[in-house]
């Protein structure tokens, strides 16, 4: 059924649900009305089926332009596991595979106690590359030259020193990835493979390099003011030092903002480049199609992402390191919310599958972190706030989130997919209340349906 609005507080939105998803509609116009959002996209498949389209909001802050179900953002870290379903392609026709060791596809890469760093090392952030040194940081211009971008990047030293340790991997990641993939099969990039191959065969537009004729459509991230408070918090000098704070955005790559410029994802040099784990553009239909194929067991509608074998792969929970317990500041093996200080531990590790995604957590019926803070001392650490009705059982969801709220999430026992992009940046890493409502209302519409029976 067709949805069109106007809010209260005047924000526009539209987009359709089936009758069965109707009420979705609703959470997502009160997220709006709350003054949650300032432009926003949420899609659901079930079963292989979209069932829910909707948009809403400004596509700027001066609020001049209407969001629509084809505005596109940057979605920050999602692009990860956008990227794992690429790798898992090329292990799935055999050009790659789990174990190999990534200087045997790259000898360059070799170097500095890296020799013994597998794929799977790399795609689960036990890569030993959390962070670049000074030296082998890029600029913005050398990632729109990947062969100037694997020069630079290639003789990083192991961050421990060859250990195996679990350090998120926030924008390295994809740069050491995406040399394999121009080194096997068609040898071509990945943003190439999204361009030529991902986009046409799934009517969606996923762009890591966008081509500059598309970059009008890209709205710009507007921080909120939360994210903003935290933000603003000064670093002790330890917290500077710290793993954590020497991976983030504009450490780990030579950026200089421009005037008036607040995120690297508005510079229009990054979305010309391609830095696939931080800087990929999409919308929520892109999101939640990629989400559908990987829910459908790596095939949807004639496309195939992923052979059965490397899905089931792809998607085992890995053993290594999870019950490790790292020092604070970089301890990967807890979900993280990201301010300008720290990476905060919230005391619950991140089961990680050997693609590198996410799994959900039992007792859990949503995958998001849903945390509070105290908007009195934004300093502190902030508190898990999770609503009953995101709690239950029977639902483990797999997936990726982005820097400021978007999500790329599936379900494969009920045959569930979501994808949610937004504009207005929240203060975290692993989704937040925005979403983690949707995506509840979402499970209590399934197991109604599932619970009489209907499809």
């Amino acid at each position: 059924m067709s949805q069109q609005f106007l809010t209260k507080n005047g924000f526009p939105g539209g987009g359709w649900t089936t009758e069965a998803f109707r009420s979705v509609a609703q959470v997502f116009r009160k997220n709006f009305e709350d003054g949650e959002e300032l432009g926003a996209s949420f899609v659901v498949y079930y079963k292989g089926r979209m069932v829910v389209d909707l948009w809403g909001g400004w596509e700027d802050e001066k609020k001049t332009k209407p969001y629509t179900g084809s505005s596109l953002n940057v979605v920050h870290s999602s692009g990860k596991a956008v990227m794992s379903m690429v790798i898992c392609n090329a292990i799935s026709k055999g050009y790659l595979s789990w174990d190999q060791k990534i200087a045997d596809v790259w000898p360059e890469f070799g170097t500095g106690n890296k020799q013994n760093v597998t794929i799977k090392d790399l795609l689960e952030h036990q890569g030993g590359l959390t962070y670049l040194d000074s030296d082998y940081a890029p600029t913005a211009e050398e990632t729109m030259n990947l062969d100037a971008l694997e020069r630079r990047i290639a003789s990083q030293p192991h961050n421990f020193g060859g250990k195996l340790v679990k350090g998120y991997h926030g924008v390295t990641r994809g740069w050491f990835l995406n040399p394999l993939l121009r080194r096997v099969g068609p040898r071509k990039s990945h943003g190439e493979l999204l361009k030529e191959w991902i986009n046409p065969g799934l009517g969606i537009e996923v762009y890591c390099g966008i081509p500059e004729v598309a970059l009008p459509r890209v709205n710009p991230v507007v921080e909120s003011r939360l994210l903003k408070g935290t933000r603003a918090i000064a670093l002790s000098v330890a917290q500077q030092q710290s793993v954590g704070n020497k991976g983030g955005l504009q450490q780990s790559f030579k950026v200089k903002l421009p005037p008036g410029v607040v995120q690297p994802a508005n510079m229009k040099e990054v979305m010309l480049g391609q830095t696939p784990s931080a800087y990929t553009i999409t919308n929520a239909r892109g999101l939640a199609k990629l989400a559908a194929v990987m829910a459908n067991r790596g095939t949807l509608d004639g496309f195939t992402l992923m052979d059965e074998k490397t899905w089931r792969e792809a998607h085992t929970l890995e053993e290594r390191n999870l019950n490790e317990r790292g020092k604070l500041h970089f301890s990967f093996d807890h979900f993280v919310y990201w301010t300008s200080t720290q990476h905060v531990a919230l005391g619950v590790k991140v089961r990680t599958t050997w693609a590198g995604w996410g799994l959900s957590y039992p007792n859990f019926v949503v995958p998001q972190t849903v945390v509070e803070f105290d908007e009195k001392d934004l300093s502190k650490p902030p508190k898990l706030a999770f609503k009953p009705h995101m709690r239950g059982q029977g639902w483990e969801w797999c997936g990726w989130f982005g820097y400021g709220g978007s999500v790329i999430q599936w379900e494969p026992t009920h045959n569930v997919a979501v994808g949610y992009v937004m504009n207005l940046m929240g203060s975290g890493t692993a989704g937040d209340a925005r979403s983690a409502e949707l995506c509840a209302e979402v499970v209590r519409i399934v197991n109604e349906l599932e619970k009489k029976g209907k499809i």
